[in-house]
């Protein structure tokens, strides 16, 4: 790390995050060559779902494939987990994204908004997750569930 910045680890899976000061970097699992960065003006997260690694900050979700290119981005709080059942089997499963407006339900291939779950103040931070009708979002200090 340069100087004095301090370095946080973000994740680990199809690609490791860390943050270094006011930066995210993917690198490769393989041999960690860096790849890829983004600027992180406060506290970055980083989850993997199957072959995306997607990093929030500031305020928008970054989907990073399996060698670090860019397959979308879209504004965001929080992360989603895993991929949820959004209705019947013809319809794609949804990423619950954590926003301003309440939880997206993104495409995990495009980042499309599907469709939506409206709620006010949803808190910044957490990681959400479909539970049949309910969303639950999970905090550092608490677990919200949303109807």
């Amino acid at each position: 790390a340069a100087g004095d910045a301090e370095v946080r680890l973000l994740g680990a899976g199809v690609l490791l995050g860390v943050q270094v000061g006011n930066e995210v970097q993917s690198l490769s699992a393989a041999d960690g060559a860096l790849l890829y960065r983004l600027p992180a003006g406060g506290d970055a997260q980083q989850v993997t779902i199957g072959t995306l690694t997607l990093v929030r900050t500031d305020g928008t979700l970054y989907a990073l494939d399996a060698v670090a290119a860019l397959r979308w981005q879209a504004p965001a709080t929080g992360l989603p987990a895993a991929p949820f059942p959004d209705g019947d089997d013809a319809t794609p499963d949804v990423l619950l994204v954590p926003d301003e407006r309440g939880f997206a339900h993104r495409d995990p291939a495009t980042g499309v908004e599907l469709g939506r779950s409206a709620v006010d103040g949803v808190p910044d931070g957490g990681i959400a997750v479909g539970v049949g009708p309910v969303v639950v979002h999970r905090t550092a200090d608490r677990v919200l569930g949303y109807r």
